[in-house]
């Protein structure tokens, strides 16, 4: 499973979570395969505000965890089958120890 986690900053596993999905500096990408972290990588978002739910579409996200995403991003991952689930941790490396087990709370 690939997962995207939109961030403040590029500070490896110390990086902030973003307030802002769509103007996101950064995301995260990271693959869980039998409930484990394999990997995982920072890319430097350089897409224009609306294009990131395509991008994160065509590159096979299967989950987002987020702090907050607006109605029509959301809308448009889900729409593909990409789950989107609101998390309350602050920083990468919480995200990820929380990967493990619950991964936040999902809206309907």
């Amino acid at each position: 499973m690939l997962v995207a986690v939109p961030l403040e900053e590029e500070k490896g596993l110390d990086s902030r979570l973003s307030e802002h999905f769509g103007k996101a500096p950064h995301f995260a990408f990271v693959e869980i395969r039998e409930g484990k972290v394999t990997s995982w990588k920072i890319e430097k978002n350089t897409l224009e505000h609306g294009a990131v739910p395509e991008h994160l579409i065509a590159h096979g996200v299967d989950l987002v965890l987020t702090r907050h995403i607006g109605p029509h991003a959301r809308e448009k991952l889900v729409s593909f089958g990409v789950r989107v689930v609101y998390v309350t941790e602050d920083t990468l490396s919480q995200v990820l120890s929380r990967l493990t087990g619950t991964a936040g709370e999902e809206r309907p």
